[in-house]
């Protein structure tokens, strides 16, 4: 009888345990027998598989199953705080990062800010240092960064990040020293939209963009629960959509671009001399961006700047609904708390759709603002690690990630 080879026996093996794991990520607490039938794994392969699961600290019991008559079998679960992820990410002028356990409940919460004369890199190593602190090093699962800029993810590389004079930075680069944990880069805007997508607004969604509006413009794209990167990476790259041939010139050497128009940077301009609160002086150094935005356009004095802006912004979401029909358009960034200036943007959009798009989708804020990013660096580790759980069971329980826990630890380092 011809035998196996044992890297196909080791690969089926390695398909049975993540199946188990899987099944009790979603449907867990269960019992070994229910596993086998859910699975249709034999009850041998599953206990053969629990066993060894168990002894990596990765399924614990959590009791037994409530039964009149006979032996209770025992229940089984995910030992949630076993591994641990590490996400950070780049947002305005500081480093975000957090450490969750496998049900993407927090355990910690560093915030750093920066600025362009100082090493970015030694921000991302202060960062995950902390995070590290007090941990085993060999149960953090995967460490991921969410930046703005232009990236090579296969080499770990961020070419450019927008607005700061840093090139070709490595990530982790010599950061975690001889630590053996996974690694990797992502944009922020494909980040948050995970994040959205998994701990946020997207949850009940299966296609759905999120655009950030800030000092750049960009979009992340949400096909059938996946994140849409296009051949090179560059998908989502709005901020760049020809708005007006004959325009305003973009800092890209292009001319009519849409960031060219809506972002901070743009904004501002049109804004300059206005001044309606002295914390707003100086715009260059505006950290509120959005409380400033809001209190401008309240004020009614500029109606022909933001009227422009949202005509503008529409043609670029429109433009972006014909091209992916999503079920919903989250925006965020500085135009966040602008609530009526928001309902002009989506009324706006849904006339330019007006014979093309029968259902038109909804344009909301998200849920979890600035630290949509991070979430979603989150999600990817636990969905490369196999412990994202599937959308039914987000729909029955979501995730237990709290974003006011990162602002509470925000507020106590001021």
């Amino acid at each position: 009888m011809k035998q196996r080879p044992t890297g196909d026996l080791q690969y089926v093996q390695r398909m049975n345990r993540r199946l188990i794991l899987e099944t009790l990520l979603n449907q867990g607490p269960m019992s070994k027998i229910d596993i086998s039938r859910t699975t249709t794994l034999s009850p041998t392969t599953v206990g053969n598989a629990i066993t060894e699961l168990q002894s990596e600290n990765l399924v614990q019991e959590v009791g037994k199953v409530a039964s009149p008559l006979g032996r209770r079998p025992t229940l089984l679960d995910i030992q949630w705080n076993s591994r641990s992820a590490i996400g950070l990410a780049v947002v305005d002028n500081k480093v975000v990062g957090v450490r969750t356990n496998v049900a993407a409940s927090i355990q910690k919460a560093s915030i750093h800010e920066f600025s362009v004369d100082r090493d970015i890199t030694k921000i991302f190593q202060m960062v995950i240092e902390e995070l590290l602190s007090g941990v085993d090093a060999t149960t953090v699962i995967g460490i991921g960064l969410a930046t703005p800029g232009v990236l090579d993810r296969q080499l770990g590389e961020i070419e450019t990040i927008a607005n700061f004079p840093w090139r070709h930075l490595k990530f982790p680069g010599s950061i975690l020293k001889d630590r053996a944990i996974p690694s990797f880069i992502e944009n922020d805007t494909n980040a948050a939209a995970l994040g959205e997508a998994y701990f946020g607004r997207g949850r009940q969604m299966n296609s759905f963009c999120y655009v950030h509006v800030g000092t750049g413009v960009g979009a992340g794209v949400i096909v059938d629960r996946h994140i849409m990167l296009g051949s090179r990476g560059y998908a989502g790259e709005i901020g760049h959509m020809t708005v007006d041939r004959h325009g305003t010139k973009c800092r890209c050497g292009n001319s009519g671009c849409l960031e060219a128009y809506v972002s901070w940077r743009a904004i501002a301009e049109f804004l300059k001399d206005e001044v309606v609160h002295p914390r707003y002086k100086d715009l260059e150094n505006v950290i509120d961006r959005g409380g400033f935005l809001k209190a401008v356009y309240e004020s009614g004095r500029k109606n022909e700047v933001f009227a422009n802006v949202a005509d503008m912004l529409s043609t670029g979401i429109a433009a972006l609904i014909s091209m992916v029909d999503p079920e919903m358009v989250i925006v965020e960034g500085i135009y966040e708390k602008c609530d009526h200036f928001m309902k002009q943007v989506e009324e706006q959009t849904h006339f330019r759709l007006t014979n093309i798009v029968h259902d038109k989708p909804k344009i909301v804020t998200g849920e979890l603002g600035e630290f949509a990013s991070v979430a979603g660096i989150i999600a990817m580790i636990l969905e490369r690690n196999g412990f994202l759980r599937s959308q039914e069971s987000l729909l029955a329980s979501p995730y237990d990630f709290q974003v006011a826990q990162i602002q509470e630890y925000a507020v106590a380092m001021q």
